[in-house]
């Protein structure tokens, strides 16, 4: 859907429109495009550095955790302290992480990531998170 621009970064181009889901809105479609360079991020990036689930360390992190690490690299933004190339890896982290966080809140990760390997995540046209989840629902306050 994208081709590489420079490591780990893709450009978007309107013939690439065609693979895109079927989102209705303006926002939902530019959400599209991102969530690509997110997941290029993590396979090329996050599971070449630290592995991938169960194996990895952010088998064992918490959701505030994530959320302490979004704190960190949101801090940073904007600062010139790392270069352009890395601010911008900075904001890929920052929704990987809130990504962690999210799906610790709201799933029985275990029980996800099972399903996950029998085959692509299920999506309702409805996107409500009631609708979308899979696996248990944890109770308030309830971690892994």
């Amino acid at each position: 859907m994208f081709r590489k621009i420079k490591e780990g970064f893709l450009v978007f181009t309107t013939s690439m429109l065609a693979g895109m889901p079927k989102v209705p809105s303006m926002r939902g479609r530019a959400w599209a495009v991102f969530q690509d360079h997110v997941a290029t991020h993590i396979e090329g990036y996050a599971v070449k550095q630290y592995g991938d689930y169960p194996n990895d360390r952010a088998t064992r992190y918490t959701a505030e955790f994530c959320v302490d690490q979004i704190g960190k690299y949101a801090d940073r933004f904007g600062k010139g302290q790392r270069g352009t190339e890395n601010e911008e890896m900075d904001l890929l982290k920052i929704a990987h992480y809130a990504s962690m966080a999210f799906l610790i809140k709201h799933y029985n990760v275990p029980d996800l990531m099972e399903q996950l390997r029998d085959g692509p995540p299920m999506r309702t046209s409805a996107g409500s998170p009631g609708e979308s989840r899979v696996g248990e629902d944890k109770e308030p306050g309830e971690q892994e």
